[in-house]
């Protein structure tokens, strides 16, 4: 969080702005975190997606640690939507679901605090 205060504050410098209002550069910096954490489970869940195709069985760490990552939130939809003769349908929804807490979460918070465009990345 304060990683993402302080880069904001150095952009918005190198860009001939002052520094915005401490309470701003907290919801900003709160909005920008939220998105990246929604960037990084989308190509989570595609990588997973490619992963289930290529090498179901794969034992690598790194893919160990993108399972572990999407598996708590893929677990829930999988009680809720079944499986079709061995496909799953799960992440179609996740994505659907990512989309709009983008959309309206996301994108109204930012309308609501005035974010400048290109400030962050993923807005």
């Amino acid at each position: 969080m304060l990683v993402q205060m302080v880069g904001i504050s150095l952009i918005l410098m190198l860009h001939g702005f002052g520094l915005p209002n401490i309470l701003l550069l907290l919801g900003w910096s709160l909005t920008g975190m939220l998105a990246l954490v929604l960037n990084i489970y989308f190509f989570a869940l595609i990588v997973v997606i490619i992963l289930s195709w290529v090498a179901p069985q794969t034992r690598h760490p790194a893919a160990v640690l993108i399972f572990q990552l999407v598996e708590p939130i893929m677990l829930p939809m999988r009680r809720i939507i079944p499986s079709l003769g061995g496909l799953d349908l799960s992440p179609i929804f996740i994505f659907i679901a990512i989309n709009l807490i983008k959309i309206l979460v996301i994108g109204n918070l930012a309308t609501m605090l005035r974010i400048p465009q290109g400030l962050m990345l993923g807005l």
